[in-house]
């Protein structure tokens, strides 16, 4: 109930251009969903340039409802049409037009994971979406030298292959002689 007062007042305070804290999944019960809860690899309040904050999104710190930004961020960015996972291909771009984040150790958001939510749907091709989104992302982070973080990029793109992989559901057709 608080999170959007909370994260502007870091930004007022801080002169930062982005507030980000964390979240907590809870199911249709609010039930705390603690095997997907992780948090941002930061242990205090902080304020962090956002360069090395680039490195947080690249760790798979990517959802926009965790974050309040100053308006003029989205200037020239907007969220792609028709992508599933959109947050991905913008989060790098807005944090790269930053000069400070915020960061609230706490989770002050609440994400409610319905069963029928396009997230828990059938696997398909487009839940591939985020691969393309973390694959431009680590092509931005390796033209900007940021290597540590690129490589970050890459292995949550390697992980979503994975799942994809594991998950998708592939009709394989054979041709019958």
């Amino acid at each position: 109930p608080r999170m959007l007062e909370v994260l502007y007042e870091r930004i007022f305070k801080d002169g930062s251009d982005i507030a980000v804290c964390n979240l907590l999944f809870v199911d249709e019960d609010d039930h705390l969903m603690n095997d997907k809860n992780k948090s941002m690899p930061i242990s205090e309040d902080s304020v962090c340039s956002g360069e090395q904050f680039l490195c947080v999104v690249a760790s798979g710190c990517v959802t926009a409802c965790t974050k309040l930004y100053k308006s003029e961020i989205f200037d020239s960015i907007r969220f792609p049409k028709g992508k599933l996972n959109e947050d991905v291909f913008v989060s790098y771009r807005a944090v790269e037009r930053c000069k400070l984040v915020s960061c609230v150790v706490k989770a002050l958001y609440f994400y409610s994971e319905r069963n029928n939510s396009i997230m828990n749907s059938r696997y398909s091709v487009r839940r591939l979406d985020a691969v393309e989104g973390y694959i431009a992302m680590t092509e931005f982070l390796f033209d900007k030298n940021l290597y540590n973080a690129a490589g970050k990029s890459i292995m949550w793109s390697i992980a979503l292959l994975r799942e994809g992989y594991k998950n998708l559901d592939l009709k394989i057709e054979t041709n019958k002689k």
